[in-house]
């Protein structure tokens, strides 16, 4: 079975991002460990598309979506997804250079905070004024690399924009 899918700069549309996830959700993709979507163009409804089908997709463990027009809709998609328990064993999550504001930063902030993504190490944003809690930690930064150390602890470190 295919464990790496590398679509990256490949303008897949929301069309195309509908169709993957309809290959992912007839059980084409049971052992993919990595997605790379990154700048194609998925927009919400391809995330919306692809999360809808995240249980089918249970060793994922790498979510590459920089660059893909993703907002408010495809990020709390995600969130919930995460919530579902559908992501367990995501460790890492790409979503720098999308639209994702304050209201869908905050919940998958709270998604994170509640054990929705238990292997999750990193995820790498670049949200603008956007609070998030971790811990009694109180997040506002250009761009936020967030990771969990050692004994499941969250941290939050503010990543200098030349860095991102």
């Amino acid at each position: 079975h295919l464990t790496l899918l590398n679509l990256g700069h490949n303008q897949i549309t929301p069309r195309g991002a509908c169709a993957i996830a309809g290959s992912i959700a007839q059980g084409a993709l049971p052992a993919l460990t990595v997605l790379n979507m990154s700048e194609n163009p998925i927009l919400d409804e391809g995330m919306v598309a692809l999360c809808a089908v995240s249980a089918h997709i249970p060793e994922l463990t790498v979510l590459e979506i920089p660059q893909c027009g993703i907002g408010d809709i495809g990020g709390a998609a995600l969130a919930a997804a995460g919530k579902a328990g559908n992501l367990k064993k995501l460790y890492a999550i790409y979503l720098r250079a999308n639209q994702i504001a304050d209201t869908a930063f905050i919940q998958l902030c709270e998604a994170f905070e509640c054990g929705g993504f238990p292997g999750l190490q990193c995820m790498h944003f670049n949200v603008r004024n956007t609070l998030c809690t971790s811990g009694n930690t109180v997040i506002s930064s250009d761009i936020i690399w967030m990771t969990t150390g050692l004994q499941g602890k969250s941290t939050v470190y503010e990543v200098p924009a030349a860095w991102g």
